[in-house]
C-alpha cells in the first residue's frame, strides 16, 4: 500500500539492526478539506555489538517516535514540522533514557527535477552535561523519471536518527560537517 512502509535494516559500524514503520494517518487533499499530511514514523533499534558489556539483552534496546506533520504550499516550497521522542534503555549516567526534540524541514524547487532541502532538529531535553547538539542538514534533490539523488552536508553522523539525536556532539557552525548521499528507486508495479 502507498499509506504503509515497513523495513528491515542493518548498520556496519554500530551493529544496529532495526525494524520501522512509516503509516500516512492524514493526507492534504487539493481542495485544502485536509489541509496537513500527517504521517507516524518509528523504529526500534537493536544493538548487536560485540565487545561491549551489557549487563542485560533488554539494555541493547533503543526507539524513536515522530509525528510529521507537513505541508505543500505550492508546486515550489514544501515545509514540515517533526515533534519526536527517542529513547534508550541504556545510558550514561548523566542523561536521560527519554529525549524529546522538535525538527523543522524545509524542500524548495529550483527547477522541475531540482531541490533543496534544508532540515534543523532542536533537542529539548537537557542533560547535566554533555546534552545533544542541535542537528543541521543542507542539501540538494536531483530526480529522474524514477530515481531521486540527494546530497547533502550536516553534522549527524548516525544512520538511525535516535542515535543523532540522543548522542550528537557535532557543532554545525563550528565546522563538524560530515557529507551524505542518498539514492531512492521508485518502482511501479
Amino acid at each position: 500500500t502507498d499509506r504503509l512502509g515497513i523495513s528491515f535494516g542493518t548498520t556496519r559500524d554500530s551493529r544496529l539492526q532495526d525494524f520501522a514503520l512509516k503509516g500516512a494517518i492524514l493526507r492534504q487533499t487539493r481542495d485544502n478539506h485536509v489541509p496537513v499530511n500527517v504521517t507516524y514514523y518509528g523504529n526500534a533499534a537493536y544493538n548487536a555489538t560485540t565487545g561491549v558489556d551489557f549487563d542485560k539483552a533488554s539494555h541493547r534496546w533503543s526507539f524513536f517516535n515522530q509525528l510529521i506533520i507537513s505541508r505543500r504550499f505550492n508546486s515550489v516550497f514544501s515545509m514540515q514540522v517533526a515533534p519526536s521522542l527517542s529513547h534508550a534503555n541504556l545510558v550514561k549516567g548523566n542523561m536521560e533514557n527519554n529525549l524529546f526534540a522538535v525538527a523543522v524541514g524545509g524542500k524548495v524547487k529550483i527547477t522541475p527535477s531540482t531541490s533543496l532541502l534544508i532540515d534543523y532538529s532542536q533537542p529539548i531535553t537537557k542533560y547535566t552535561s554533555n546534552s545533544p547538539k542541535p542537528g543541521v542538514g543542507i542539501g540538494g534533490e536531483f530526480s529522474t523519471g524514477s530515481h531521486a539523488f540527494q546530497l547533502f552536508i550536516s553534522n549527524y553522523w548516525g544512520i538511525l536518527p535516535q542515535e543523532n539525536y540522543m548522542w550528537n556532539q557535532n557543532d554545525f557552525f563550528d565546522g563538524d560537517i560530515l557529507l551524505g548521499f542518498n539514492i531512492t528507486r521508485l518502482y511501479n508495479f
